[in-house]
């Protein structure tokens, strides 16, 4: 790239409107890597062709010393197959050339540490043993040649590492990424299927263990990749196949079946498609908890309006009771001591005693008392419970241990 005046590179970088240039471009003009530099790689590759064997066993033995690198090795007969690798790398590091397919080849090395689970750190240390090795086969050149050398070894590893970590990093957001989405979908009660042609299933969200179980779905009929229970009651088939021939989508706002025991709720949608290789997408959301929670806060509704009710009815009788009350001790009290209807009116008395306390039961379930949460003495409760036990249930206990001794 020529020299510019400073302005011009500021101008080009708000414009955007600068000379277009490549990533691969980018680099080389960054570390200033140019056609001399080339030529000095290629006058070194003499001096590093007949030792590459001894570069590639000295670069995995340091691997192997370290446990994070070498867990990605599997056997002898790997390292072998990569040392053949790395011969073709260094290679091409030095004789080029470093084109746009070049670019792509290093591209490429950064996805494949990416799926063999190698850490980011390993790539940088490792090009810092090649590029000794390289500056160190660069002595044999002289001194005046040697300099220049190794600095071009550096900058074309320099762009090497940049290329690899670049997409490195892109890759490995990306399958975390994706790990994140399945994980998130895995939990979800929802199971989303794709049809082909077939009836078979092209696709599939792999299904929770609380919707499905651990089932496996893809390339089976699609009718038996869902519960009987479920295709029966709610009528998949017919329900397809009219999709099918409509066009249009098909909603089942609500089907219940007898699953794994229990019974569960789920909605359905048939989803016809235009696709090669997918003629409709079914998807199959649980409802069980939602229904079940609507229960729950119908039961309470209907509870406040008991409550509401109790208390009504329980104020509307305890006027009439009091009165009844009233005039049965006036009645009562005037009576002879040896009246005989005064037994009578007792019991009545008594029963009207028995109505209001369940009109004060009444007020009591309508206005719950808030608990109130106390520090007490469990050896004192325990003392309490086993005195009224023994007192009213003396055989309880067979030999007659001293309540002391219950929780001495």
């Amino acid at each position: 790239m020529p020299d510019v005046q400073i302005g011009t590179l500021v101008q080009w970088a708000r414009t955007g409107k600068g000379p277009a240039m490549t990533p691969l471009e980018e680099m080389k003009a960054w570390v200033r890597f140019d056609q001399g530099d080339e030529a000095r790689l290629q006058q070194l590759w003499p001096l590093a062709e007949p030792r590459l064997d001894e570069l590639t066993r000295r670069f995995y033995d340091r691997a192997l010393r370290f446990p994070g690198a070498a867990r990605v090795f599997r056997d002898a007969a790997q390292i072998e197959r990569l040392r053949l690798t790395l011969r073709q790398w260094v290679t091409e590091l030095l004789l080029g050339p470093h084109d746009q397919a070049y670019f792509h080849r290093r591209e490429r090395i950064g996805k494949v540490h990416v799926e063999v689970g190698l850490e980011a750190r390993y790539m940088f240390t490792a090009m810092n043993v090649v590029r000794d090795q390289l500056c160190e086969f660069a002595h044999s050149l002289g001194e005046v040649e040697s300099g220049p050398t190794c600095q071009a070894v550096g900058k074309i590893c320099d762009i090497d590492l940049a290329i690899m970590t670049g997409t490195y990093v892109e890759r490995r957001e990306a399958r975390e990424l994706r790990s994140l989405q399945e994980l998130i979908v895995s939990q979800m009660p929802v199971t989303v299927l794709i049809v082909d042609g077939d009836g078979r299933v092209a696709a599939a969200t792999r299904p929770s263990t609380r919707l499905f179980g651990e089932v496996e779905m893809l390339g089976q009929p699609w009718a038996t990749a869902l519960p009987e229970p479920l295709m029966r009651e709610g009528d998949l088939l017919a329900r397809m196949e009219r999709a099918l021939q409509t066009g249009h989508e098909i909603a089942i706002p609500r089907v219940d079946g007898w699953i794994e025991g229990r019974e569960r709720n789920f909605r359905v949608s048939i989803v016809p498609l235009d696709h090669p290789q997918a003629r409709a997408l079914v998807h199959v959301e649980e409802l069980t908890e939602a229904i079940a929670n609507e229960a729950r806060l119908v039961r309470a509704e209907s509870l406040a309006h008991l409550g509401a009710l109790s208390a009504a009815v329980a104020h509307e009788l305890r006027n009439p009771l009091a009165g009844i009350s009233g005039a049965i001790q006036v009645i009562s009290r005037s009576m002879p001591a040896d009246d005989r209807r005064k037994p009578i009116m007792e019991k009545v008395e008594s029963q009207v005693r028995r109505l209001d306390d369940l009109v004060t039961d009444l007020l009591d379930f309508a206005r719950p008392v808030a608990p109130k949460v106390v520090r007490v003495d469990l050896a004192d409760a325990t003392r309490s419970v086993a005195e009224v036990v023994l007192r009213e249930h003396p055989v309880a206990h067979p030999h007659r241990v001293p309540v002391s001794r219950l929780w001495g």
